[in-house]
């Protein structure tokens, strides 16, 4: 389950680049918290997701087995 997202620093949007899959999107905080979670269907490789309204820190995207560090401004 290979992904990448951007911007990072984000801010309300981040754009995600993988499969052409539908996935399940899990948002951790910094120790480990579930906060959010999200079905993602991706539109020729990207999707477009808006994140809730989060404060400035360091969260961790989970999509299948493989997690990416957001940095939210």
């Amino acid at each position: 389950d290979f992904f990448e997202l951007y911007p990072n620093p984000a801010t309300k949007k981040i754009f995600i680049l993988g499969s052409n899959t539908s996935s399940g999107l899990l948002l951790f905080d910094a120790s480990g918290r579930l906060l959010w979670k999200k079905n993602i269907i991706s539109s020729q490789g990207i999707a477009e997701v808006d994140l809730p309204s989060l404060s400035p820190g360091i969260y961790i995207i989970q999509i299948g087995h493989t997690a990416r560090r957001l940095i939210i401004r």
